[in-house]
């Protein structure tokens, strides 16, 4: 009824996603950038679908252009970072989840994702102290707390493990159950499960 825009091709795009049916999806992306090529949305999404299929280079292609049309959009950003990580550029990776928590400090979701890049590259000391500091800026983030009983654990660090454990489930004891989706072998830490008990209501 209004003709051709890019908002609206945006949001069918969005519905295809929605469907799983991502080249539709991609379809109606491009012909938003077509329109507009400075519509960072545009792009954005047409590297959204690209991730959903697991070509995770021609994702990073499309996300980095949304990222310099819209260089503070913390969404972009994150996802740029991601698809860096995911095609090996770890270095990358990280530079871009520095900018992202100097942008904005509470998205936890980045802070997470920074500290297990470090944690695959085996530096659970700099995983944990990323966290630590997240958690100075969100101390009410129970996930930032049972993601760094993981690391502290695995690194030996049992005591403090514990200490930040206990700070967790006093926040949310029902996020426990992440700590053993991130390491099912904690179900056999006898320490781990008898301090969750003593917890549990």
């Amino acid at each position: 009824l209004e003709g051709p825009d890019p908002i609206t091709f945006c949001n069918i795009a969005g519905c295809y996603d929605k469907l799983l049916q991502f080249n539709k999806s991609r379809d109606y992306y491009k012909k938003a950038v077509k329109l507009n090529p400075a519509f960072a949305e545009g792009w954005f999404g047409i590297s959204i679908t690209y991730d959903e299929e697991g070509r995770y280079h021609e994702a990073l292609n499309y996300v980095k252009r949304a990222v310099e049309l819209d260089a503070e959009n913390t969404e972009y950003l994150l996802a740029m970072a991601d698809a860096e990580y995911k095609v090996g550029n770890d270095e990358l990776a990280i530079e871009a989840y520095q900018k992202l928590t100097e942008l904005d400090p509470t998205m936890d979701e980045a802070w997470l994702d920074w500290s297990f890049v470090c944690y695959e590259r085996d530096d659970l000391e700099n995983a944990a102290d990323l966290l630590k500091e997240a958690i100075k800026i969100n101390p009410d983030t129970s996930q930032l707390y049972y993601r760094l009983v993981n690391y502290l654990y695995e690194d030996g660090k049992i005591n403090e493990a514990k200490y930040y454990l206990e700070c967790a489930l006093r926040l949310d004891f029902s996020e426990h159950v992440m700590l053993y989706e991130f390491a099912p072998y904690l179900n056999s830490a006898t320490e781990i499960t008898e301090l969750i008990e003593l917890y549990r209501k």
